[in-house]
């Protein structure tokens, strides 16, 4: 069941609004919490290079959405619904993602994660999600672990036996 909570503007599409006000408060974040990386320059990136840029891209983004929704005609507005299945899946995703990187290794938490947000959509696809969810898997863990070179286990210690049965202390 979802809640409806209706706008009191007369804007057309108050969703746009909160979703740029969204993106732009979350890529200006980014870029005061990201102020004392190293940026360098194009041909000799710092580690604040990357997350600068694309910061500075959610900014514009959220601006070019919140300018589109208050461009448009003034009418009777929208109803605005909260999708909550699709919040707390993409939120709660990520916090497992996180909580079982180490544990599970990358390869089986980022497919959790994928699974996790297609199931947001109400017209999603198992097998579709599955593929994807193994593809983008794949792809990650080659180029996180292999071509980076990143400390990422790609299978975590809470899959190995001997986590779950260590093996008895030697006898004296």
């Amino acid at each position: 069941m979802r809640r409806v909570l209706t706008m009191p503007s007369q804007l057309e599409k108050p969703r746009d609004v909160i979703s740029g006000t969204l993106v732009l408060a979350t890529g200006a974040a980014f870029l005061y919490f990201g102020r004392g990386l190293t940026v360098g320059s194009a041909s000799r990136m710092g580690p604040g290079y990357f997350p600068i840029v694309l910061s500075l891209l959610m900014v514009v983004l959220g601006l070019a959405i919140i300018v589109n929704a208050l461009r448009s005609k003034s009418g009777a507005g929208e109803a605005l619904t909260i999708p909550w299945r699709a919040l707390v899946l993409v939120l709660g995703s990520i916090m497992v993602f996180a909580l079982t990187l180490k544990g599970l290794g990358l390869f089986i938490s980022l497919a959790l994660c994928i699974l996790a947000t297609t199931m947001a959509s109400s017209y999603t696809k198992w097998i579709p999600s599955i593929t994807l969810a193994l593809v983008l898997s794949l792809v990650c863990a080659f180029l996180f672990v292999y071509a980076l070179g990143l400390p990422i286990p790609i299978i975590g210690q809470w899959l190995s036996f001997g986590y779950w049965w260590p093996s008895a202390s030697p006898s004296p």
